[in-house]
């Protein structure tokens, strides 16, 4: 008798309850967004811009030009200081900016967005508010107030197409980053699915009483 049906077998026994401590993961921080969504928004603006700034270093891998955040908003703010106080300076307005600016997404623009709050929806939503300041930064940050001096054109054309690629790219991982840690759960419809994608990992019993415990944030 053949030993594979009942080695499959097992193996999904071993992997279920691992796949359910994941669901329920999930679950519970979607629930917590839902119910804190002002601390939510300001975990997720941490998060988004440090997993923003850091990837902006490694560009050159790829033969674009390396994106310093932090230098370079502390070419703005303290620009007669040294390369440390402008790292520090410019780290420290950087990485406001990018809570306040998250801040802004969950209060003003994530509820008017057409998606579900879905976890796609949410990555959608995300992005969507990562290419709006791609656009911000493109037309008028880089051209009127970080780089005036190069002349670089309407969307920063002049600086070559690397550089476009750079801000698109940066602010790109910023969305899908934000939209992950910035993940309220759907108003309505089924829970469970819809939060963990994984169908069977979270009973009936434990999606109501997740989505019971997020009703008082959706009123």
């Amino acid at each position: 008798m053949s030993t594979v049906p009942s080695t499959a077998r097992a193996m999904r026994h071993a992997t279920a309850p691992v796949a359910t401590t994941h669901a329920s993961s999930i679950l519970w921080w979607r629930t917590w967004v839902s119910q804190h969504r002002l601390l939510a928004a300001i975990v997720a603006g941490i998060v988004a811009t440090h997993i923003a700034t850091i990837t902006g270093f490694w560009y050159p891998a790829v033969g674009l030009p390396p994106l310093d955040s932090n230098r370079t908003n502390g070419g703005i703010y303290t620009p007669e200081g040294d390369s440390l106080v402008r790292f520090v300076s410019g780290s420290v307005y950087h990485y406001i900016d990018g809570v306040v600016f998250t801040i802004m997404y969950a209060i003003a623009i994530h509820p008017r967005l057409p998606w579900r709050n879905t976890a796609l929806g949410n990555l959608a939503k995300g992005l969507v508010f990562g290419w709006i300041l791609t656009t911000i930064s493109l037309s008028f940050m880089v051209p009127r107030v970080y780089f005036p001096n190069l002349d670089p054109g309407i969307f920063s054309l002049h600086l070559g197409w690397q550089r476009i690629v750079a801000g698109i790219l940066w602010h790109s991982i910023f969305g899908l980053h934000l939209g992950t840690v910035y993940s309220p759960l759907p108003d309505e419809g089924p829970i469970a699915q819809e939060v963990t994608g994984l169908n069977g990992c979270v009973s009936a019993a434990d999606a109501a009483e997740w989505a019971d415990r997020a009703q008082p944030a959706r009123a």
